[in-house]
């Protein structure tokens, strides 16, 4: 079993290809890393999913509120927040495994056939690309197997399942630079499908 992490580097790249002023972006970008804090970090007690998951909302309110950030430009270019890759890797892996996490059975069983599997009602209007709460790769939008699935959030932030390639792969982005970073993205699935060998 892989867990690939295609990192925000690649994305942030593709995406300043595609902004005019990549040079003010980058100056920003050094100015925020030289006020960084030269501290190990310290999670806060309690169950880390709860932090992760209110992470966002927390952030952009101290982004509109503490620092004063205009609201609209604070919804384009602040947050995502809410999982660290390992977290949203881990939670393809356990689809990938069938449900299956250190031996235990912790989904039903049958329960990822069901989520990568084409709905109904999808296939009756000859859309496949929607299963059990997944989406599914069945027009082919990215260059990897048909079978893979996958979870897509806001921004295009994507957990995707390839289990011809036992392949969980993760990506982080925001909504600004997405058409850029969409096509970054399918570059790179085609690049890992070619490195990767099928399961056998």
């Amino acid at each position: 079993m892989r867990a690939v992490s295609i990192g925000s580097a690649l994305m942030l790249c593709a995406a300043l290809a595609a902004i005019p002023q990549a040079s003010n972006r980058l100056a920003e970008i050094a100015r925020a890393k030289a006020l960084e804090l030269d501290t190990p970090y310290v999670p806060p007690p309690g169950d880390p999913l709860v932090h992760h998951a209110s992470g966002f909302a927390k952030t952009m309110c101290s982004a509109v509120f503490v620092t004063g950030l205009d609201i609209d430009f604070a919804r384009e270019n602040v947050g995502y927040f809410t999982a660290p890759y390992e977290k949203r890797a881990a939670l393809g892996n356990l689809y990938l495994q069938d449900g299956v996490w250190d031996g235990a059975q912790i989904l039903p069983e049958g329960y990822t056939a069901f989520v990568s599997t084409l709905a109904p009602a999808w296939a009756a209007d000859h859309n496949p690309v929607y299963g059990g709460f997944f989406w599914i790769n069945g027009d082919h939008q990215f260059p990897v197997d048909p079978e893979a699935y996958y979870m897509s959030g806001a921004g295009g932030q994507t957990v995707m399942i390839i289990p011809s390639h036992d392949l969980v792969v993760v990506r982080l982005r925001h909504f600004k630079g997405e058409q850029a970073g969409e096509g970054g993205f399918k570059k790179a699935l085609a690049l890992l499908m070619q490195a990767t060998p099928a399961r056998g």
